[in-house]
């Protein structure tokens, strides 16, 4: 499916611009005031009208996957091309990134994508109730990249809320109380560990996935802000609304410029949660040890003291004929009362020495 966006001007007599939105056909021809054209999972017939409409080449799905700089950012002709990873499905169980190809000339603005992300339709509806938003080939370009660089933030958003929560989960004493203060009750193993590292498994995947998109943008803006615009420029100087392509040009520039600081906070935001997911795993890890080797020091008291019971009634098991004991009429009470007050004496100590 291809979606063409054209931006309307003003009327004369007074008005506001506007924004339409088509449907583009195979054997249709693309108006000239089309700045946006959004080409969702082309087809082979689609993909060739395009090429034949526009007079440029699109690369296939394979070659937007290519994860080397060169095959992702470069020059064909007058076009631009510039290919970004998105973030898609960053709300489910399982968050997946999709290449998205950006082709750029003087006059439009090419999106090639095989899926639909979030900020795409965001900045669709965007653009119709802010027409200026669509006003060039390049302000679109920068205004879906904003949407694309919003989107990252707000999953990091939620991320960083949601270690929040993990780390009060697995530094909260069991059973409740403080931090320092008399341990309440609580045994171990009463935290869900399996709930804890399924959580910051699946952060440090979506942050992963969310650095990797913003690496890919950043990439993307410092090249169009600069070898891509002198290029551009340089590509058609003397062509028709030059003095208009120019002026977006330098307001545009300020703008990915502020992107790229946005970029840059932003990963340093994803290494910092990164790192916390990091330390938030090893102190899961060292509780589950922890309580691991509670349960092995209780097996290990346990059988301590069920030794001196069990050494009792073994010798009182011996078939010995030269035995007095098994001939005294309370010689049975009195072996089970040696193998209590055997037991009893190692849980005292153990007890009260805190081992237990």
């Amino acid at each position: 499916m291809i979606h063409v966006y054209r931006h309307i001007e003003a009327p004369a007599g007074g008005g506001e611009p506007s924004v339409e939105h088509s449907d583009f056909s195979t054997g249709e021809v693309i108006a000239d005031d089309a700045v946006w054209i959004d080409a969702v999972s082309p087809s082979d017939e689609e993909r060739q009208a395009l090429e034949s409409a526009l007079w440029i080449f699109l690369p296939t799905r394979e070659e937007a996957s290519e994860i080397e700089p060169s095959s992702r950012l470069y020059r064909e002709g007058e076009a631009i091309y510039l290919t970004v990873t998105a973030l898609l499905k960053a709300d489910s169980d399982t968050p997946q990134t999709t290449p998205i190809t950006f082709v750029l000339t003087r006059e439009r603005l090419l999106t090639l994508r095989y899926a639909d992300p979030l900020p795409f339709k965001t900045f669709a509806q965007y653009v119709r109730r802010n027409p200026e938003s669509c006003h060039g080939a390049q302000t679109t370009l920068a205004g879906l990249l904003d949407a694309l660089i919003d989107r990252v933030a707000d999953v990091l958003e939620l991320q960083g809320a949601e270690l929040d929560g993990i780390g009060r989960s697995v530094f909260a004493r069991p059973g409740g109380g403080k931090p320092g203060g008399p341990k309440p009750g609580g045994r171990p193993g009463a935290r869900d560990y399996t709930g804890m590292l399924a959580g910051l498994g699946r952060i440090a995947d979506l942050t992963g996935k969310a650095r990797e998109s913003l690496s890919t943008i950043e990439r993307a803006l410092l090249y169009v802000s600069t070898v891509g615009r002198q290029e551009l420029d340089r590509a058609a100087p003397g062509a028709k609304g030059g003095a208009k392509g120019d002026s977006l040009s330098k307001a545009t520039q300020v703008r990915l410029k502020t992107l790229v600081r946005d970029v840059e906070t932003l990963a340093d935001y994803t290494d910092f949660l990164s790192g916390k997911a990091d330390f938030l795993l090893n102190a899961v890890l060292g509780l589950i040890a922890n309580d691991q080797n509670g349960i092995i020091k209780i097996i290990s008291v346990v059988s301590v003291i069920i030794m001196p019971p069990t050494l009792v009634a073994s010798i009182y098991g011996m078939n010995f004929r030269a035995m007095p004991e098994l001939d005294w009429p309370f010689g049975y009470p009195l072996a089970l009362l040696v193998m209590v007050v055997a037991a009893l004496i190692p849980y005292l100590i153990f007890k009260r020495r805190g081992w237990l």
